[in-house]
């Protein structure tokens, strides 16, 4: 699961991200968004490689008595997580002057963060298991004279084992369609897998082996002839 806060458009994906991962935006109450005055963010450095426009925006609390807290989607089950957060100064003139503190169940995690300006910081929370009930905090620090930011954030958990994919069928059905229309050229990898991040325009379902049972054509500038491509779908519910 990859989550990224405040990036413009809806998401950012390949090729903004040579892994493919889904970088889609957060909000929460009493947080705002706020765009970085820098040029460009240096990312070369990173380990985990963000891509520039994930971190192009950060969210920021109002003052520096309020906190940012991580949307938590873990299972109610504690398991091992690995989690990343990045950090990038959003104004020069801040340099310095802002400081976080991250909290995990009310506990200090590390040494107080300090976001750097053009660049960007990762923290890493790993060796550690978490579910549903696990507070992540950030705060602004003893010494900071500003708000909390937060630039983007992936969250990994070991997941179920995994499945033999989308069902075959509708694998070849779908690829009829891929072949036929230029718009969906994008479309790569498994279909339904993995959840919830479908390819665009269509619905599975959660079983071991996913169907498809819906695909959209309203406003995918789909034009010309559909090539029969139903009989490859039997659990198709809704065209």
């Amino acid at each position: 699961m990859t989550i990224s806060l405040l990036r413009q458009p809806n998401h950012a994906r390949y090729p903004d991200d040579s892994f493919d991962r889904i970088w889609t935006p957060a909000y929460g109450i009493g947080l705002s968004k706020v765009k970085s005055e820098a040029s460009g963010i240096a990312t070369s450095t990173a380990e985990d490689h963000p891509p520039e426009s994930a971190l192009e925006n950060a969210i920021i609390s109002s003052s520096t008595r309020q906190y940012i807290q991580f949307i938590n989607r873990l299972p109610t089950k504690e398991l091992p997580v690995y989690i990343t957060a990045y950090f990038s100064e959003v104004m020069e003139s801040a340099v310095g002057k802002r400081s976080i503190q991250m909290f995990i169940d009310n506990k200090p995690f590390l040494s107080p963060i300090v976001p750097p300006f053009g660049s960007v910081k990762e923290v890493y929370i790993t060796n550690m298991t978490a579910s549903a009930n696990t507070s992540f905090v950030l705060q602004a620090s003893e010494t900071s004279t500003l708000p909390p930011i937060l630039n983007a954030l992936e969250v990994y958990s070991v997941s179920d084992a995994l499945t033999a994919g989308t069902d075959s069928r509708d694998v070849k059905g779908l690829l009829q369609l891929k072949l036929a229309f230029e718009v969906l050229v994008e479309w790569s990898g498994d279909p339904c897998l993995p959840y919830p991040y479908n390819w665009d325009w269509i619905k599975c379902t959660t079983d071991v082996k996913p169907r498809v049972i819906e695909f959209d054509l309203h406003n995918n500038s789909i034009e010309g002839p559909i090539p029969d491509f139903l009989g490859l779908l039997p659990n198709l519910k809704t065209l």
